[in-house]
């Protein structure tokens, strides 16, 4: 599949071409920049730290997040069993274990990938050490199996998620994804995606698949295909609709 540079048609309007070489499909994407596009941290939202007292079910929690944002985990015993065998639990090793835990995460981000740590990270020192990221507090319990932890245990004063006792991981898992991945705004840049009168086969669908990848970061996308292909019922067409 080949990409055809962008090719600017107006102070607001911008197109982009793509071409399968196999199926000699064509597509043109035409976006519209409509106002100020949201400038987005992409490596806090990349760098996830899921934090709380233990047994709050901080790893129950990441396990349902992982497979939703294809990120790297990063859990608290594993790097303590691999990494940081020679640390203890005092407030000075937290937090060089929490440092430890922030690198490993940043050298994921560096790479372009997503990373999760899923540990206490009991102070506002351990936070500190790990460095900035997005930040979910599971506060489901008011304490946890370790009284020297309870006693250590220091509540954020900043979250961007708080995960309270009701709901299931998985639905937390959800609306953690909501808050990282970027809203449809109106008022941001829209892509349209206008295809050949055509009918919908593999290579379209591979060339829809290559257009949307391609401006994932640049806006919000609405994509609308019409298939003419013979495999419709007489006098109907296929359609099918792709929302961020």
């Amino acid at each position: 599949m080949g990409f055809v540079p962008s090719s600017r048609t107006g102070d607001s309007i911008r197109s982009v071409g793509f071409h399968h070489a196999s199926y000699g499909a064509c597509l043109t994407v035409t976006y519209h920049l409509v106002g100020t596009i949201e400038q987005r941290d992409t490596n806090v939202t990349r760098k996830i730290l899921i934090m709380g007292l233990p047994g709050a079910g901080k790893t129950a929690l990441a396990q349902k997040l992982v497979p939703l944002t294809n990120a790297v985990l990063f859990n608290a015993d594993d790097v303590r069993a691999n990494i940081s065998q020679d640390l203890g639990f005092s407030h000075e090793d937290r937090v060089e274990h929490a440092r430890r835990m922030g690198w490993l995460c940043d050298r994921v981000v560096e790479a372009d990938g997503a990373a999760i740590a899923d540990f206490i990270c009991p102070t506002p020192q351990t936070r500190a050490a790990f460095g900035q990221a997005f930040i979910v507090w599971v506060d489901r319990i008011k304490e946890g199996r370790f009284a020297d932890t309870n006693r250590m245990f220091i509540p954020p004063g900043n979250w961007q998620v708080r995960v309270a006792p009701e709901g299931r991981p998985r639905y937390w898992a959800e609306q953690i994804l909501e808050q990282l991945r970027p809203m449809f705004d109106l008022q941001r840049s829209t892509a349209l995606f206008a295809g050949r009168y055509q009918p919908f086969h593999d290579g379209t669908a591979a060339l829809s698949r290559k257009a949307s990848g391609a401006l994932v970061r640049l806006a919000p996308r609405c994509a609308a295909h019409t298939s003419t292909g013979r495999a419709a019922p007489r006098g109907q067409t296929r359609r099918r609709h792709d929302y961020p």
